[in-house]
């Protein structure tokens, strides 16, 4: 849902011409998507993830949304989840 919301979010803005005092221009959206728990519990790691997929989004032609592809252990601090003991 996260992913559709921002892939929407890119295209309504690439659609709509922005007027500024330098005449008009376009505006686009990159953004890096980053899943709890599979980029870890914690802010930082989280973070890292999403920015990872931030940069991939750029060099992938800009406008677009990437989810990160790595696993919690890549890293520091972020940590695989624990199952719930009863």
């Amino acid at each position: 849902e996260a992913r559709q919301r921002l892939e929407g979010l890119c295209q309504g803005l690439a659609a709509q011409p922005l007027a500024t005092r330098g005449g008009v221009r376009r505006v686009t959206l990159s953004a890096g998507l980053a899943v709890l728990p599979e980029q870890g519990l914690e802010l930082d790691p989280l973070l890292g993830a999403a920015d990872l997929a931030l940069y991939q989004a750029k060099a992938a032609g800009r406008n677009r949304v990437c989810v990160s592809p790595a696993r919690a252990s890549t890293y520091p601090g972020a940590e695989a989840p624990q199952p719930i003991k009863g």
